[in-house]
């Protein structure tokens, strides 16, 4: 969409995507995009939409975000995701290389929630929000979790502002 004129300039199909999300742009111009109930990551890339990286044993992937090293960050929702939107085991962060699409937990890989935002905040560590139950957390580079706020569930996507002093957190469920 151009921003100054507000028109479509391009659409781009992506066939067979049930639920895209959270688009990330690395320093080539590529264009990522997670899709939550595939558990697919879908690219742009010369104009053509196609499936990035498909893992059966990927948790279903959520937030996505391009940080230092060519690596795509994801904000994991979880495994084993029922229709209510909780899943069987919780999700984490990990990272997808994107030259080899080697897969690496960040940190232990140990289950903090059900992700869906991914921001870096002031400190470059990254904000993330649970959207099933509810809250704003901060993942250290090293896995380790905190909670910064309990929320109600439905905190959604996020952003920053004052260089990642301040998160916007939209609540989904509370109207």
């Amino acid at each position: 969409i151009d921003t100054r004129s507000a028109k479509i300039v391009a659409s781009y199909a992506a066939e067979g995507a049930v639920f895209l999300n959270d688009p990330a742009v690395d320093a080539k111009g590529n264009i990522y995009v997670s899709d939550i109930a595939k558990r697919k990551i879908w690219q742009l890339k010369d104009g053509k939409m196609s499936i990035w990286f498909d893992d059966d044993s990927l948790m279903h992937v959520n937030g996505l975000r391009v940080i230092y090293g060519g690596k795509l960050l994801v904000a994991g929702w979880g495994r084993g995701m029922h229709d209510d939107g909780s899943t069987d085991t919780l999700g984490n962060l990990f990272t997808i290389d994107l030259k080899t699409k080697a897969v690496k937990n960040l940190g232990g890989g140990q289950p903090v929630g059900n992700l869906d935002g991914l921001e870096r905040d002031a400190h470059g560590e990254f904000l993330v929000t649970d959207f099933v139950a509810g809250g704003l957390l901060r993942i250290h580079k090293d896995g380790t979790s905190e909670t910064l706020i309990d929320l109600a569930p439905g905190s959604a996507d996020l952003d920053t502002i004052d260089k990642g002093r301040t998160a916007i957190v939209p609540r989904m469920l509370e109207d």
